[in-house]
């Protein structure tokens, strides 16, 4: 059959300009003590370095640069990897580099990489996605370059397949599935937790094809995860090399696999106090310790078990951010520490890394290079905090060896004074033409210094707890990868509405997905906007389902810009807020019990159902559900009157009526106020405290036993056992087993 228009042929060619740079052809590749190096030409005729190497068997570290040397930047990551035994082997149409469990294979004539696992494809790069005049929509994998030849950012680019799935990215509240999206990863104050902005987003995502890649950067990031095509999926970062780890996972639950295996690199998830399940109570802000004192005498009156009381506004204004009291609202803070320990109520104290031009320090930090730099003018750089501001700030440079040192003993001195919680505010408002104290650009350290924020104040509570038995604990707003190490993080700045927690629900599970353990939002949500535009009261039904599904999270804090005390509200409120925290007071040994598993096997405590389900693809699609463990599946109705719950295969038991569900089915839901839908997986066991003693609770499906025991390292049943033998339904059973021996019962 005759063509009559085909005017394009001969040369692969591009819709991009010239300094767009991709890879095209292996030239020359060598293998020493376990590393490939390959130099590979390039379309515009340059060359390119890769290296590839195998710090675990299932786990392989892609390198990309221009010129000699790769650029010595700071990473999350550092060089210091160990490499495992590869082999090199050379096909006819390809070379296959290596361990017993990854493979991959780089064709000889053009360049294109692709990744087997036990000769199963498991993802390849895309070098093929043209549009009909057979040129590239979405370039391949390379360089650009600015016009003085000097590399500006890199890509890596992956074929898309048609029913593959993305998760993670930090705390993204859009759909759980990133599939069909395009974002970048670089913090900001998003002013809210329902649009595409993040306060703590990662480069790390993990595949419904079994595989997870962190992309090992600092620098502003980006990803089309199917947006511009529906063949590519592509990452870039703008550090003028491409770094990344890609996981393959061999077990059979891909996602706590790719969990744990990426966490491992910053280190264990650490301890959070067992009282850190409890209730937190917060405000924008108590002003003073009377009013603090009193919160706490009216919660106990109001029937509200307290465990934390948290203070916004407790500094001299204008040295907000210097961790100084002020001493005319707040007179005694060790007496007024004293009157909450007494009670069992713990104190939570807020702070940002700013420090208003209008304070009479700001110079003295100023002259002392404490501050990050700017690159257009002459000292500190100056911004607002918020887009509201009347004052300009600096922000502290958390590079600088200095800063830390200063800022850590501020940091003891709030500890040692009893201080338990604080909570890092901010840090993501700093321009980017900056200069850091380490040499480091705005674009190179924006995203890390929320992180070395936090650090710096874990660390500091970490050396002042030490040998006392108290253990350290933020509440941070912003982080990057390795916050996981850092616990805890809230969601931002949340609207109350019902549909705003839907978008919560997406971030809290997305940051799980990337190994993030100890999360919660603003119960009662921070602020509700009347239609005059105001700051006003929310809605009591609002209200209370967010603080119902609140004390359903791995931790509650209610916090908002007015009341967020339950007895604020109706008795209708009041009364509901009181059953369901008492219901999370019972089940704090659950949930204690779940973070000593998380520091074990970094499995987070909020999971979405096909972490828990992975072979089950309706469980996929199943995002406005979620389990809290391995026990519990909770469906809030957020929006909706009615709607479909899907129960995976199994047994299920209702929570409130304990009725029996066979699973693999939906069910259908009516909104209830005041309710909360859940469900507790047959054959589970978990501890409840009731009336100050531990009872095991199990749901039995009836077909099988459960025994349940404890042993003790050499494998010996120890004194204090749980020997129970239940069939058909629910058993509570007591047990003399004590909270400190929890542990070892986990």
């Amino acid at each position: 059959m005759e063509v009559s228009y085909n005017p394009q042929c001969g040369k692969r060619r591009s819709l991009f300009s010239s300094q767009h740079d991709f890879l095209l052809k292996i030239k020359s590749l060598y293998e020493k003590q376990n590393v490939l190096y390959i130099l590979v030409d390039t379309f515009s005729g340059n060359n390119l370095h890769i290296r590839i190497s195998f710090p675990e068997l299932a786990t392989f570290r892609f390198e990309m640069w221009a010129g000699e040397h790769q650029e010595d930047i700071s990473r999350p990551i550092d060089n210091e990897l160990k490499m495992e035994e590869t082999r090199l082997s050379e096909l006819e149409d390809r070379y296959v580099f290596g361990t017993d469990l990854v493979q991959i294979h780089l064709k000889k004539a053009f360049w294109e990489m692709s990744v087997y696992s036990h000769d199963k494809l498991i993802s390849q790069e895309q070098v093929l996605d043209t549009n009909v005049d057979n040129r590239w929509k979405v370039l391949p994998t390379g360089l650009d370059f600015d016009e003085a030849g000097r590399p500006q950012a890199a890509r890596a680019t992956f074929a898309l397949y048609t029913d593959e799935a993305f998760y993670g990215f930090g705390d993204s509240f859009t759909e759980l599935d990133k599939r069909g999206r395009k974002f970048e990863i670089w913090q900001r104050d998003a002013l809210s937790t329902n649009s595409e902005h993040s306060y703590k987003g990662q480069p790390f995502f993990i595949s419904s094809r079994g595989f997870a890649i962190f992309l090992n950067t600092y620098t502003r990031s980006h990803f089309d995860m199917g947006m511009s095509s529906q063949l590519s999926w592509q990452m870039a970062s703008e550090d003028g090399t491409m770094d990344y780890l890609f996981f393959v996972a061999v077990s059979d639950n891909p996602y706590k696999e790719l969990v744990r295996r990426y966490t491992a690199y910053f280190g264990q998830i650490p301890s959070v106090p067992e009282w850190a399940f409890g209730y937190w109570q917060s405000k924008c802000s108590y002003q003073t310790q009377e009013e603090v004192e009193q919160v706490v005498r009216e919660a106990e009156a109001n029937g509200i078990l307290l465990d934390l009381i948290h203070i916004d506004n407790w500094q001299e204004v204008p040295n907000q951010g210097l961790w100084i009291w002020d001493r005319e609202r707040f007179p005694d803070p060790k007496g007024m520490i004293q009157f909450l320990h007494e009670r069992n109520v713990r104190l939570s104290l807020w702070i940002f890394p700013y420090v208003s031009e209008r304070s009479p320090y700001f110079e003295h930090f100023a002259a002392k290079k404490y501050f990050v730099m700017s690159t257009s003018e002459q000292g500190p750089t100056r911004f607002k905090a918020t887009a509201d501001a009347e004052d300009l700030v600096a922000c502290f440079d958390f590079t600088n060896p200095e800063v830390r040192t200063w800022y850590s003993e501020k940091v003891k001195e709030i500890i040692e004074l009893g201080v338990d919680v604080i909570k890092n505010d901010f840090s993501e408002a700093v321009p980017e033409d900056v200069l850091f104290f380490d040499g480091s650009s705005g674009v190179q350290s924006h995203n890390r210094l929320p992180y070395l924020y936090a650090k710096t104040i874990y660390d500091a509570m970490a050396d002042a707890c030490h040998g006392t038995g108290r253990v350290p604990m933020l509440w941070s707003r912003s982080g990057y990868a390795g916050q996981q190490t850092i616990p805890a993080v809230w969601a931002g700045d949340s609207g109350v509405l019902a549909a705003d927690h839907a978008a919560l629900l997406h971030s809290g599970l997305s940051l799980a997905l990337c190994g993030v353990c100890f999360w919660g939002f603003d119960l009662g949500g921070f602020y509700y906007t009347a239609p005059t535009g105001d700051e006003h009261l929310p809605p009591e039904e609002d209200y209370l389902q967010s603080m119902i599904l609140g004390l359903a999270m791995p931790l509650s804090r209610a916090h908002g810009k007015s009341a967020r005390e339950p007895w604020k509200y109706s008795s209708r409120v009041l009364e509901n807020v009181q059953k369901y925290n008492n219901l999370r007071h019972a089940l704090r040994p659950y949930l204690y019990g779940l973070s000593l598993l998380a520091k074990r096997d970094s499995i987070p405590l909020l999971r979405p159902l096909f972490m828990e389900y992975p072979h089950d693809i309706r469980a996929r699609y199943e995002t406005l559900s979620y389990m809290l463990g391995d026990c519990f599946l909770i469906a809030p109705a957020f929006d909706r009157e009615k709607y479909a719950v899907y129960l995976p295969s199994g047994t299920w038991f209702e929570a409130k009526t304990k009725q029996r569900i066979k699973g693999g089915c939906y069910v259908e839901v009516e909104k209830e106020l005041g309710r909360l839908a859940i469900w507790i997986r047959g054959n589970s066991a978990f501890l409840m405290r009731k009336k100050g003693k531990l009872y095991l609770e199990i749901f039995d499906a009836g077909d099988v036993n459960q025994e349940i025991l404890t042993c003790d390292e050499a494998g010996n049943i120890c004194s204090h056992s749980v020997c129970v033998m239940a069939s058909g339904g629910k058993v509570s059973v007591e047990t003399d087993l004590t909270f400190d021996e929890l542990e070892r019962f986990s």
